[in-house]
């Protein structure tokens, strides 16, 4: 539970890892607690754990102790607990859509290469050609083609690089990230 000290407002959450959970709320402010913290400042809140009890239990005792403090009306809490919220189909789409046209407008993040063990920008020449493709949200075969184009002399003789890309359904970022942490030239 988060309680502002004046006013007796809460928060009732639930959380694995607290000290994770509250630092996460100092730090994320787009809740209705983590504006109030931003707003009044962290030291107008105090911290307290109700109750320690086993993950599966969480939902439910998170969901008994909303109803109990009444933190949806007269609180910071938005939803009456328990994970339950389920968001509609339509509005799924329409950050799907929007997140598209905002990642469109920017050029993909393949741009870095490795030397010496030292990051460097892409030269020029090369940004066009990746641009060019106009991949902008790239699929595991688009990555790979883009990398197979980039580093095919290197990355065949890169056991790490290999290894991971035959991985079914290896990460394709966790891919480039072990090729550049080869220090590809």
């Amino acid at each position: 539970m988060i309680k502002h000290v004046q006013s007796g407002k809460m928060y009732i959450g639930q959380s694995r890892n607290i000290s994770k959970r509250w630092n996460d709320h100092l730090r994320y402010g787009n809740s209705r607690i983590g504006k109030a913290i931003r707003k009044y400042g962290k030291e107008r809140f105090y911290f307290e754990v109700l109750e320690l009890c086993h993950p599966n239990d969480l939902n439910d005792k998170e969901i008994y102790y909303i109803g109990k403090f009444d933190s949806v009306r007269n609180g910071y809490n938005i939803l009456p607990g328990g994970g339950q919220f389920d968001m509609p189909e339509s509005v799924k789409i329409r950050i799907g859509n929007s997140q598209r046209k905002r990642y469109a407008k920017r050029p993909p993040k393949c741009f870095v290469t490795f030397s010496g063990g030292k990051q460097n920008a892409m030269p020029l020449n090369v940004r066009p050609k990746i641009l060019s493709t106009d991949q902008v949200v790239f699929s595991d075969y688009q990555a790979r083609i883009i990398i197979d184009h980039m580093f095919k002399p290197h990355y065949r003789d890169n056991k790490i690089g290999a290894e991971l890309w035959n991985i079914d359904g290896a990460d394709k970022e966790m891919v480039i990230n072990a090729l550049f942490r080869s220090q590809l030239a």
